[in-house]
């Protein structure tokens, strides 16, 4: 089980995920760790569902890029471009694992292979933030999109936090701040935070140090405003300058 978040901000979009996979060895068996970020040239992916899966198709999409821009002798692939070819490599994927597996084995269509996948690519024209579903249906993200079994959850949160105008900085730390919300709630997430920045001029998979700076900094803060702020608005106390007061604290 997984949450992964993707928020589109100014400049570029964020990915987050969790780090742990389940598997079944006899007994139902949890592990932390798994790194559920993959970072490609121009592209970075976070997928729920099984690791293995996650990463074939990685892979796969990786390859299908590369090929297409050396073809283009180096010409990087635009927004519609990009979103075609990502639909039509999963397209066959779905087509291969399960329709023409079904079809060989004589039974009825199984969804054997089924990632779900956040994507962000640096397109030309800039950043953009897709949901991948495992039959290769792709959706165009323009604020921010969750997967997996805690995305009721984070759905939740960043229906307060996000906002259209939110900067990679907020954005890095809500995106920190609700997959580590997500962890506390839902049993099947847990391990350390995993990041990605996707910018048009980087690439960047943030360190776990960096990370838990981050998280430190902002539970300190949102600590301030239930302590602070939060009794006096149930109470009907709060002035302007009580919010000033927060602002500049």
């Amino acid at each position: 089980m997984t949450i992964c978040v993707g928020l589109l901000c100014k400049g570029g979009a964020v990915i987050a995920s969790d780090s742990q996979s389940e598997f079944e060895r006899g007994v139902p068996v949890k592990r932390l760790g798994a790194n559920k970020l993959l970072k490609g040239d121009t592209f970075v992916v976070a997928g729920a569902g099984l690791i293995a899966h996650v990463k074939n198709t990685f892979d796969t999409i990786s390859a299908e890029i590369e090929k297409e821009v050396r073809q283009r002798q180096g010409q990087p692939l635009s927004k519609d471009e990009c979103v075609t070819l990502v639909e039509k490599t999963v397209t066959a994927l779905h087509k291969y694992y399960n329709i023409d597996r079904a079809q060989f084995l004589g039974v009825d269509e199984k969804g054997w292979f089924a990632p779900l996948l956040l994507f962000a690519y640096q397109a030309p024209a800039g950043v953009i933030l897709l949901t991948v579903h495992p039959e290769g249906l792709v959706e165009e993200v323009d604020d921010y999109a969750t997967i997996g079994s805690g995305a009721a959850y984070a759905e939740l949160l960043l229906k307060a936090l996000y906002s259209n105008d939110l900067d990679t900085n907020a954005a890095v730390n809500i995106a920190i701040y609700v997959i580590n919300e997500v962890k506390d709630i839902d049993p099947n997430c847990g391990g350390p935070v995993q990041i990605a920045l996707v910018s048009d001029e980087n690439l960047q998979l943030l360190s776990r140090d960096e990370i838990e700076d981050r998280l430190e900094f902002f539970r300190k803060s949102l600590d301030a405003v239930r302590n602070t702020l939060i009794p006096k608005i149930l109470e009907g106390k709060v002035n302007a300058e009580d919010i000033t007061r927060l602002g500049t604290g």
